[in-house]
């Protein structure tokens, strides 16, 4: 099995940290690279009081809240919290993972069809489930509907108006299926998708053998 490759920070994140900000409007994903940050550098649980100082060392004056919120919301993912109100990263850089995250009997509804195995499950979990280095190839269609396939725009789109879903003209006499229109997506929805990809990615890395496509 490969060895665990270590989040790799991105290169603008990197550049965005070192640029003036407001004191209370950061960047999306800059507080949470931030977190990430100091806690790979500690290689050790550390509290949230602690936390919150190295962050506001890198970026200036920043709500505990906000740190104490990403924290609590990526428990058992991306961070681990082996004590009240203490964390640390879930997979520390350098780290090998040659079995699953989550046990091998973990079950998937499954079907099988010429040759090929259709999981049913949240993609995460599944992940968490395979081996390290375990999986050739991944073809994926973003942004998995965190936001188009909630019940409220569901129901938008069942009555036909509003909301994120338009329907496009007919063309040569064939209706065409409706389809989302990301523009009406807010800052928050916005900070939402990066934060899923970032975990996304990070899930995938883990999987994936060296070279894959």
């Amino acid at each position: 099995m490969g060895k665990q490759i270590g989040l790799a920070q991105d290169v603008w994140t990197s550049y965005g940290m070192q640029m003036p900000s407001s004191p209370t409007r950061k960047r999306p994903g800059q507080v949470r690279d931030a977190i990430v940050d100091v806690l790979r550098s500690s290689y050790a649980e550390l509290p949230v009081s602690e936390i919150h100082r190295r962050v506001e060392e890198k970026l200036g004056p920043t709500p505990e809240s906000s740190i104490r919120s990403y924290l609590r919301l990526n428990r058992d993912g991306t961070f681990l919290s082996p004590k009240r109100g203490r964390y640390l990263l879930a997979e520390p850089p350098g780290a090998y993972h040659t079995t699953p995250l989550l046990p091998p009997t973990t079950e998937f509804p499954e079907f099988s069809t010429h040759g090929c195995t259709v999981f049913h499950g949240d993609c995460f979990d599944w992940f968490r489930s395979r081996q390290s280095s375990s999986i050739h190839a991944v073809v994926t269609d973003p942004p998995y509907g965190l936001v188009e396939f909630s019940e409220k725009e569901k129901a938008k789109l069942r009555n036909g108006r509003g909301g994120v879903w338009r329907i496009p003209p007919s063309f040569d006499g064939h209706e065409r299926s409706p389809l989302p229109r990301f523009t009406t997506l807010t800052s928050a929805d916005l900070a939402d998708l990066t934060d899923f990809f970032f975990e996304w990615g990070r899930a995938v890395l883990r999987v994936i053998v060296p070279g894959a496509n």
